[in-house]
């Protein structure tokens, strides 16, 4: 991710974009003969490659992001090839403890109603079809359980399975298919995960080579709101945990583990190979995601459905991965909230004054909060102060000791 916040560099940021851009862009591909390139191969893999962030960039301010944001999710995502989610509709999804969010972006309001966890769970996976056209990401959704999948059969598309690809129509019609998809195979069996991550497995392996060679990256994402358990028991199965170690070890495929469930029990298994598995991100409800943040200290920004679909997705930036794992840095605190703030008229990443970012702050308007579950700033021009350190304790603090790290 290249540095849009910190110190001022001597070289312009638009140079740094450029060699990164040509860094990637000429990477080997299989396709190609590394030893004979073509003429002007180069000027036109870069071309194509700004025309592709553009549309990303475009596709994701069309979402909602805010603009700088949008540009820096932009230059990460671009190296992410695939998305396959993994939907659990086992039988304990009938259960009557989810919410579907219901956004109005004109009153900055989000109402919710109660619903099955397999109703959240078809909220989802449209949504991310949206997002991932948007993107224009391929992406695939695997069930569980498929009706007339018999033991043993290999992984289907159609039955057990579907694609959505920008590149195969129009987005109404590869929606209407998914909804249709979703509703053929409502919640029944078990929770056979083990399994059908051994099928994503087998898929993912035709194409490590391709990711490897093009530095592309492989996104898995498991919707679900109950602990695995094998096809002939009903006993917890510690061999999903293994599989999921699997997927991880194949080199340039990442996880991300969202559950739609307040159940601590289900949370604390996940969490658990997560605090193993480097490559795993566990995602709760957005009202438990918001708690966690507000125990790192980082509740000076508003939480946002956004921000949340952004990181259940699973992304490669690294500054939304991290932002409920522990408090953010001064730098990484400036760099957010002008990621947060900056629009197209009012371009803020290479400022660091803490009077401007305040005052875009003061001026932004109000966005929905996860919180507090109501309207709230989307930069708290008070909290940005407090985790910049700029409180008149930690002046007194950093007078006594002009060593500490901030």
């Amino acid at each position: 991710l290249p540095s849009v916040r910190g110190p001022r560099s001597l070289v312009p940021l638009a140079a740094q974009m450029e060699s990164r851009l040509l860094a990637d862009v000429t990477a080997p591909f299989p396709s190609r003969s590394a030893s004979s390139p073509r003429r002007g191969s180069c000027t036109f893999e870069v071309g194509r490659h700004a025309e592709a962030l553009a549309r990303m960039r475009g596709g994701l301010e069309e979402l909602g992001v805010p603009s700088g944001l949008a540009r820096v999710v932009a230059e990460c995502d671009c190296r992410i090839s695939l998305r396959i989610y993994v939907l659990d509709n086992s039988g304990s999804m009938n259960a009557l403890d989810s919410n579907v969010f219901v956004e109005d972006p004109a009153r900055r309001l989000c109402a919710f109603r109660a619903c099955t966890r397999w109703e959240e769970n078809c909220a989802f996976a449209e949504d991310q079809a949206r997002w991932n056209l948007k993107c224009r990401i391929p992406c695939e959704f695997v069930l569980l359980n498929s009706k007339h999948r018999a033991s043993g059969d290999s992984l289907m598309e159609g039955r057990d399975s579907i694609r959505i690809d920008c590149e195969m129509g129009a987005e109404d019609e590869q929606l209407r298919r998914l909804r249709a998809f979703l509703q053929q195979n409502g919640p029944i069996g078990l929770t056979p995960l083990a399994e059908r991550l051994e099928d994503v497995g087998k898929k993912l392996r035709d194409h490590i080579g391709e990711l490897e060679a093009r530095q592309r990256v492989a996104f898995v994402v498991i919707a679900t709101a109950s602990t695995p358990t094998p096809v002939d028991s009903a006993s917890n199965s510690p061999d999903a945990a293994d599989a999921m170690r699997m997927i991880l070890g194949m080199g340039p495929v990442r996880m991300v583990t969202r559950l739609c469930t307040d159940d601590r029990k289900v949370a604390n298994f996940y969490s658990s190979i997560r605090e193993q598995e480097c490559g795993l991100d566990v995602l709760e409800v957005v009202a438990n995601e918001a708690k966690k943040l507000t125990s790192m200290g980082n509740d000076w920004f508003a939480y946002t459905l956004l921000l949340h679909r952004i990181r259940e997705a699973g992304t490669l930036c690294e500054l939304l991965h991290d932002i409920d794992r522990a408090p953010l840095r001064v730098g990484q605190v400036r760099r957010l909230a002008g990621l947060l703030l900056e629009s197209r008229e009012r371009p803020l990443d290479d400022s660091d004054d803490v009077a401007l970012l305040a005052e875009a702050a003061r001026n932004a308007t109000l966005t929905f909060d996860a919180h507090g579950m109501r309207p709230g700033e989307v930069v708290s021009a008070r909290g940005l102060r407090r985790a910049l350190h700029l409180s008149w304790g930690w002046a007194i603090w950093r007078a006594a000791c002009p060593c500490a790290d901030p």
